[in-house]
């Protein structure tokens, strides 16, 4: 009976405690929809909640050292956010920011298809006329003038000015940008500190523009591997309905070229989100973090930058002096590859860029007859000539095709099928080794062995060099051709039996880049093996593990050490011919497309124990003389590798 006593007793106060509480529910939902419901509705109605991207700052760009190539700093962006900027305050506003622009010396956005030149309006383009029919529904032979005054109506503009025209320059792209309720235009990008501190100092005169910090890209050594790195730019109209459902935002920056462009998933980063809430006029009262931003990975490449700024400063040099009264270059490339790995040392252009250059004058690079914009070492073509020599000799020695000792007897002309060919070298005739014919490039030995091997043969070991292939490479390269009827069929010839013998002196249809070129050195040197070509060394994602390349084999065949020490001597020689030691090498002369004009080109590979790295150098419409720069790629790889282990060294041990 007293057990039933106490439990009644606690089960009367547990009911009061929850009469208690539900009464103090009730009195303050009652005070806020009664008492303060008005004050809390008026609160709502005079904020405006946003959530915005944070964009993430893009990854780093290193050389093999881990110097800084490329790299995200804080700059200022001036956005217009509709959801602040009235339709008939934007004349103003614009007008505004305009004048503090254009006094800070700072351009804006604005794509137009209108231009105001020496006194008159006129269209941008070909197009132009079109693009402006379409967007304002109208007839199509409306002259430029018509159509500006169609666009000063439309946007409440009174009459033309200098400054209308440009206000109305910018409320066109604003439409074509689709600048509605909730949309952010980028007015202009890279503020100065003394723009910014204008544009906030009339913040309550300028509804709707905004200064935003974000993540811009700066290339910290000029001209040196601008090629291979590549640029980064705006998300054009036909890009974005494929990288929207890759979550872009049509205002983000993505890699258009190089490297930029091959790991824009690793370097593009993840976008951060805030909530934003700002008052009627703008404020910001407050904001709080939805999603943290992540950098993007830092990308460490094979090449060493002062290797590379070194022999691009050797290359322009000995271009621009390789003139005479019948030779006029105008460009050339050299690559240097790991024997043992493949990966990209150097991939050198005789004519550059800076990026600031390709931002601010890229019309003056396309129209530059140097071509800087051409990467040379990895999409240039062409024929070899004779240093195409060592593959034949390769062929020939592993298909038994050729004795290691054998001579083959040097005459010219050489008669072939009726027809005569020429062995332009005068320091040999007769019975010639292969040594000899690789030391003095003697044409008719590898007449001779072309027919031999055949043409399925010798595409079949050029195939294994890396002749007329894509190598591996993580960027843009051209994949080229090594001669055959077929290719000769395809480019609208007939293929004839003599074709057969310029193919094997590296002439005919063979097609070939720099980089493939010293990828027969290495696979020379390496005895019959090679690695597929590489220019990332890692990859090193925020807050996680680093992921290093391996080198991957691309393919082999068995070179013997004894065949192997022919051709080295051979190319030994060749070497020596030049006044270069300790190295192998063999120089090729080709004609182009113009009988007259003939580029001059080698491959090698040093030391000739243990080969290190292979080379090929190729400079266009040049008489010859390229073989000695092998001399000063040697000093400057020694040199820089020696620096390039200090540096790796202090960074280790700090």
């Amino acid at each position: 009976m007293e057990k039933q006593k106490m439990v009644y007793k606690r089960t009367c106060v547990l009911a009061l405690l929850l009469l208690a509480m539900f009464g103090s529910t009730c009195f303050r939902l009652s005070d806020f929809q009664v008492v303060r419901g008005e004050e809390l509705l008026k609160k709502a109605q005079n904020e405006v909640i946003t959530v915005k991207t944070v964009p993430a700052a893009r990854g780093t760009i290193t050389d093999r050292y881990g110097r800084v190539l490329a790299a995200s700093e804080t700059s200022f962006r001036l956005i217009l956010d509709r959801t602040f900027l009235e339709k008939e305050e934007t004349n103003l506003v614009l007008s505004r920011l305009m004048k503090i622009l254009s006094e800070e010396g700072i351009s804006w956005k604005q794509d137009c298809p209108l231009e105001w030149k020496e006194e008159r309006i006129q269209f941008s383009d070909a197009d132009s006329a079109n693009e402006l029919a379409d967007l304002l529904k109208t007839e199509q032979d409306l002259s430029a003038r018509e159509y500006t005054d169609l666009l000063l109506k439309r946007y409440g503009l009174e009459k033309l000015t200098p400054t209308t025209f440009e206000i109305l320059r910018v409320r066109y792209s604003m439409e074509k940008d689709r600048f509605v309720t909730g949309s952010r235009y980028p007015l202009a990008e890279k503020l100065t500190i003394q723009a910014v501190s204008r544009i906030e100092e009339e913040q309550s005169l300028l509804p709707g523009a905004e200064i935003e910090e974000v993540p811009s890209r700066v290339y910290q050594n000029g001209e040196v591997a601008s090629q291979l790195i590549g640029t980064v730019g705006p998300i054009y109209q036909e890009e974005y309905a494929e990288l929207k459902g890759k979550g872009y935002a049509m205002d983000d920056i993505v890699g258009k070229s190089g490297v930029e462009s091959a790991l824009e998933e690793q370097l593009r980063g993840q976008n951060g989100k805030i909530k934003v809430i700002q008052s009627k006029e703008g404020t910001v009262i407050d904001t709080v973090v939805q999603q943290e931003t992540i950098a993007g990975s830092t990308v460490r490449l094979t090449i060493d930058a002062l290797l590379q700024e070194k022999l691009q400063k050797l290359l322009s040099e000995f271009v621009s002096t390789a003139h005479s009264e019948e030779y006029r270059s105008k460009g050339g490339a050299i690559v240097v590859l790991d024997v043992k790995t493949g990966e990209v040392l150097a991939a050198v252009n005789s004519s550059n860029y800076s990026m600031e250059q390709y931002q601010e004058d890229y019309q003056a690079l396309l129209q530059d007859d140097t071509k800087p914009l051409f990467n040379r070492a990895l999409d240039g073509l062409y024929r070899p000539g004779s240093s195409l020599k060592p593959m034949v000799a390769a062929a020939a020695l592993s298909e038994g095709k050729l004795l290691p000792q054998e001579e083959l007897v040097c005459v010219s002309p050489y008669e072939y099928r009726d027809q005569k060919y020429t062995c332009l070298q005068t320091n040999h005739s007769g019975p010639t080794s292969l040594t000899e014919a690789l030391h003095w490039s003697c044409n008719t030995f590898f007449y001779q062995l072309g027919q031999r091997l055949g043409i399925e043969t010798m595409n079949e070991y050029a195939a294994y060099m890396g002749l007329g292939q894509k190598t591996g490479l993580e960027i843009q390269q051209a994949k080229g051709r090594f001669a055959s009827p077929e290719v000769t069929e395809s480019l609208g010839g007939t293929w004839y039996p003599g074709d057969l013998l310029q193919a094997a002196i590296g002439q005919n249809e063979t097609a070939v880049s720099p980089i493939q070129m010293a990828c027969e050195a290495m696979t020379i040197a390496n005895r019959g093996t090679r690695y597929e070509t590489h220019i990332i060394h890692s990859i090193q994602p925020m807050g996680g593990e680093e992921q290093i390349t391996k080198p991957v084999i691309a393919s082999e065949f068995e070179l013997s050490e004894t065949h192997y020490q022919v051709i080295e001597e051979g190319m030994e020689l060749a070497a020596q011919k030049a006044g270069i030691s300790g190295a192998a090498q063999k120089t090729g002369t080709a004609q182009t497309t113009s009988i007259r004009r003939v580029n001059n080109d080698f491959i090698g590979f040093y030391p000739l124990e243990e080969p290190q790295i292979a080379v090929s150098c190729i400079v266009e419409d040049c008489g010859g003389g390229t073989a000695k720069l092998l001399s000063d790629i040697i000093s400057y790889y020694e040199e820089c590798k020696a620096e390039g282990e200090i540096l790796q060294n202090s960074q280790s041990n700090g």
